[in-house]
């Protein structure tokens, strides 16, 4: 009796197959991948031009803005050169799924306070999917500043801390924010809230800026 080489049980019809199967199945995971993340950097690129061009609505006064703003209106934008030296998006009122993340990408938790108010300026975006606007607010270092900007002024923040946090610990972004340990007599904060581990989405992934300055336009 003679044993088939493994040349020859390769290409036995059942090995083949397997091995064709094998083959097929990467080829389309990576063409799964490639399209995955060629979708978000068309849809990144989408709303950093959108940010770049859109007029704003006019906050005329902040005390009226459960009147002025519905969900889904652009009032601002945020511009984090830590995030690269073009980013810029736009800021909505408002964070619903459909009207606002899944679409213009960064919303403001309405229940917070507005830019240049005492309190706490929260806002919310995935971290993956959709243009992926948060997906790397780990990368936050001290020192590094963001921007808000509004039809009427230009609000600079400084990096203060990132906390990961459950999905119910809802008083990260209270006026006084619960977890924030960094030293800071500020009491105007931004808070940036998205979704980690990136896919998994089992917490979230919390950076907290201080106001230091303010400038009219």
């Amino acid at each position: 009796m003679s044993f088939p080489t493994k040349r020859q049980a390769f290409f036995r019809p059942a090995n083949l197959l397997a091995s064709v199967a094998i083959v097929g199945g990467l080829t389309i995971a990576a063409s799964a991948a490639w399209q995955m993340f060629a979708v978000e950097d068309l849809a990144a690129t989408s709303q950093r031009k959108a940010a770049e061009v859109e007029p704003l609505v006019v906050i005329k006064n902040t005390d009226e803005v459960g009147d002025t703003l519905r969900t889904g209106d652009v009032f601002a934008k945020l511009i984090a050169p830590r995030l690269g030296s073009d980013y810029v998006r736009q800021i909505a009122q408002g964070t619903s799924v459909e009207k606002v993340l899944n679409t213009i990408g960064v919303g403001h938790y309405i229940s917070t306070a507005m830019p240049g108010e005492v309190g706490n300026f929260a806002l919310a975006a995935h971290r993956a999917g959709n243009g992926g606007p948060f997906r790397d607010i780990d990368k936050f270092q001290a020192g590094d500043l963001v921007y808000v900007e509004t039809t009427t002024a230009t609000y600079t923040y400084r990096y203060l801390q990132t906390a990961v946090v459950a999905p119910d610990a809802i008083n990260v972004i209270a006026a006084n924010p619960e977890g924030l340990t960094a030293i800071t007599s500020a009491d105007k904060f931004l808070t940036l809230t998205t979704c980690t581990p990136i896919y998994v989405n089992t917490e979230r992934l919390i950076v907290w800026f201080e106001q230091i300055a303010v400038a009219a336009k």
